[in-house]
């Protein structure tokens, strides 16, 4: 499957100022990102008979199915006023989806198999299903507000919030299942499933912001980060209701999961207040969630 590369970039800037009023600015951005691979890549033989002077090799191999993803939001505010109450307030969001297979629906196939199939070779006979899939997401939200009077109150208020959200979900095979009329005969036999998953993510959300007034000042930042990464791969090498016979070599059957989840979940924020009386809060929270499940 051919890679998918994805940008989404969402950017707001508010500005306001008063010499005699007051001063308002609010400002948001937003951005959203949904990338899906679905298919399946398949090397097979049904109901058939084969005969090699060499050897039989049926080899499935998906390398690689990608998803790169950047998802970025930030929105500025800026507020002053120079005799009256001066506020800003600033929100940034960013979501990104990406999907390779679906588990509700179809996971992503890869597969190299014999079905009721004889083989007659002179050389060895060979099964192998590659999947190699990989999502690297990177998903930024950012958020600033300030505000400021030099004779009055002012007040800033902050939020950001980044969700990433990656899955593969896999159908790796290689199998015989059935050897015809008069089974499987090669020099050796090897029979391998391979599955390389790998999720790098990265997610942050940070807001920063800031109230300056003489005559007080009160200011908020709230910062979420959110991943959650899961990779599940039904993973098969098997030989089932054949008669397999080898003239000199083994008979090799291996699976192989070598999945990797790779995640960076960040949330930060920052509030400063001042004047004659000044508040500022700020919160902050970050999770990640990564499962692997091979069966």
């Amino acid at each position: 499957a051919l890679p998918i590369s994805a940008t989404a970039v969402a950017a707001s800037v508010s500005a306001a100022a008063s010499g005699t009023g007051k001063g308002v600015g609010l400002s948001g951005g937003g951005a959203a990102a949904l990338n899906d691979v679905q298919g399946s890549t398949l090397a097979w033989s049904a109901d058939s008979t084969l005969q090699s002077a060499g050897a039989v090799a049926l080899t499935a191999s998906n390398d690689p199915s990608k998803i790169d993803a950047t998802v970025v939001a930030a929105a500025l505010s800026v507020a002053y006023s120079g005799v009256d109450k001066a506020g800003a307030a600033a929100i940034g969001v960013a979501r990104a989806r990406n999907l390779i297979g679906d588990a509700e629906l179809s996971p992503l196939q890869v597969r190299a198999y014999l079905q009721d199939t004889s083989v007659t070779a002179a050389g060895d006979l060979t099964l192998t299903a590659h999947a190699n899939q990989e999502i690297d997401a990177t998903i930024v939200a950012a958020s600033a507000a300030i505000s400021a009077s030099s004779k009055g109150q002012a007040a800033a208020l902050g939020g950001s919030g980044a969700d990433a959200e990656n899955r593969i979900t896999t159908r790796v095979e290689a199998t015989i299942d059935g050897g015809g009329a008069s089974g499987l005969q090669a020099n050796a036999v090897t029979l391998k499933a391979l599955d390389e998953s790998t999720i790098d993510a990265v997610a942050v959300g940070a807001a920063l912001v800031a109230a300056l007034g003489s005559g007080g000042g009160g200011a908020a930042a709230v910062g979420v980060s959110i991943a959650q990464n899961s990779i599940s791969t039904d993973l098969d090498a098997a030989i089932r209701n054949a008669q397999v016979t080898t003239r000199a070599g083994d008979i090799k059957i291996q699976a192989v999961e070598d999945a990797r989840i790779d995640a960076t979940s960040v949330a930060a924020s920052l509030a400063a207040a001042s004047g004659a009386i000044g508040i500022a809060l700020s919160g902050a929270g970050a999770e990640s969630t990564n499962d692997i499940d091979a069966r």
